[in-house]
């Protein structure tokens, strides 16, 4: 019987043959046919048994569960360090908006609003037609101290619009 913290696994005994005594090798337990070496259960005479790690003697059964553990850590650290990142990539959105947000607050944009609005003559620079309300940014490369021409006169309809356009964009963009 295996210590409790041993797990049962299928192994292959190979036959003794002419050049030694038969190796234990790890069966696949994704391909039943197949051992971890690669080689094919038909190409190895021998028996099937059940086992633990301990027993395999095949080098190359050893050498590729080593590596796949080293693979299963470089993995884990790769979704850690992917994680951290959309963290940190999420806490510094939630900043920016903030601070976006505080900006559209100030007497600086008022009036830089009111510019764009006048420039336009209060007319959307979207569709040309409907009232221009809000200053949308086509770049916010300089927020907080945009050019005139960063900013448009935009009606409600127009600039939804805009930002609709744009999610579905990204949205394609990440698929």
């Amino acid at each position: 019987m295996p210590p409790a913290d041993q797990q049962l696994i299928a192994l292959r005994k190979a036959s003794p043959h002419q050049w030694g005594e038969g190796k234990v090798h790890r069966i696949d337990p994704n391909e039943p046919a197949k051992l971890i070496c690669g080689r094919l259960i038909r190409d190895v005479p021998g028996q099937n048994l059940v086992g633990i790690e301990e027993e395999i003697t095949c080098q190359n059964c050893l050498l590729k569960k080593m590596r796949e553990a080293e693979r299963e850590v470089r993995e884990q650290e790769w979704r850690e360090r992917q994680r951290q990142w959309q963290q940190q990539r999420e806490q510094e959105n939630a900043e920016w908006w903030a601070r976006y947000r505080e900006y559209l607050q100030t007497p600086q944009w008022a009036e830089k609003r009111k510019l764009v609005l006048r420039r336009a003559y209060g007319i959307c620079e979207g569709c040309g037609i409907r009232p221009a309300v809000q200053a949308h940014h086509l770049t916010y490369d300089n927020l907080g101290n945009e050019f005139l021409w960063e900013l448009k006169a935009v009606c409600l309809i127009c600039h939804e619009r805009f930002h609709n356009q744009q999610r579905a964009r990204r949205l394609r963009l990440r698929s």
